[in-house]
């Protein structure tokens, strides 16, 4: 009898504990960074009986043999905070209190009053620092928004990445224009657009306006509001591209620079180049692919 009554009471024990956790999981459903945990249960054996009809066992009841955390991805939401992280995959976030590391996945962070970025429990958040030109050094410490202000630094290059339409009509000649009043562009292929940031860090739209001028070869006219009229356009030049038969981009001029005029307080000429991946001396030769889309999807790298 005392026997059947303490398996009874093991079930109700470790069910128990099953519903502790369960109920935590369902508590924590709503905070960020949390992982849920799963109980695993296990069998008590007391004895073996063997008999004329083989052998059986008695258990002594259930127990919990552990409680294991879950590292399943979770979902994402978007909260407006810019600070606000997720990490995607493995790993944490690295946070410091004094000199003890810790690691979390909660990733909604703030700004306290030194300017460190900081979390919930106002630990530092670490990172790889970068130096006063914006170079990332590998050296690991607290992230700092100070209220300074970084000198701008104008765009000097773009990598540019696109898939062009081999069966677009050909204007030969390349007959591209801004129109009569320099406000509409015609006879291009295709276009897409870009920031190019001048010298003050004001962000300038490009347009780049791609021309099928024959079998392989396109032209780029890169197009920008000119400033000191409104609603004009400006034309900052050309720039040529050369496919191969297999559709691979054998030359795009890249060494030769696009000058623009963003305006009067900003350096002018401000010379930008544009590389579609097989610029002068580039070593290895990049390939681009002209393809039968005529989607235009667009890579840039600022300095």
């Amino acid at each position: 009898m005392l026997t059947s009554l303490y398996t009874g009471v093991t079930g109700m024990d470790a069910n128990g504990t099953g519903l502790s956790v369960v109920g935590d999981n369902i508590a924590n459903m709503n905070t960020t960074g949390f992982k849920s945990s799963r109980a695993s249960f296990g069998d008590i054996l007391s004895a073996t009986l063997t008999g004329g009809s083989g052998s059986s066992q008695i258990g002594r009841g259930v127990r919990v043999d552990k409680v294991t955390t879950l590292q399943t991805q979770g979902s994402f939401e978007s909260t407006g905070n810019n600070l606000d992280l997720a990490v995607d995959g493995d790993g944490f976030f690295v946070v410091k209190s004094g000199s003890t590391q810790n690691y979390t996945r909660d990733g909604q962070f703030s700004v306290d009053k030194d300017g460190n970025i900081v979390n919930n429990n106002a630990y530092r958040v670490q990172g790889f620092l970068a130096d006063g030109s914006g170079n990332i050094s590998g050296t690991v410490g607290d992230l700092n928004v100070n209220n300074q202000q970084s000198q701008a630094s104008a765009t000097t290059k773009a990598s540019v990445s696109v898939n062009l339409n081999a069966q677009d009509t050909s204007f030969a000649g390349d007959t591209f224009t801004l129109g009569v009043n320099n406000d509409t562009p015609t006879n291009y292929s295709e276009s897409t657009t870009m920031k190019v940031y001048d010298s003050l860090g004001g962000a300038n739209d490009v347009t780049l306006y791609f021309v099928k001028t024959g079998g392989g070869t396109w032209n780029v006219h890169y197009v920008y509001a000119d400033p000191a009229n409104a609603g004009k356009l400006l034309d900052a030049g050309t720039q040529s591209l050369s496919f191969g038969t297999n559709g691979s981009l054998t030359t795009d001029n890249s060494g030769t620079a696009i000058a623009f005029n963003f305006g009067a307080q900003t350096t002018q000429p401000q010379n930008v180049n544009f590389n579609y991946g097989t610029g002068t001396g580039e070593t290895p030769v990049g390939t681009v692919l002209t393809g039968l889309r005529s989607s235009l999807p667009l890579s840039v790298w600022l300095p």
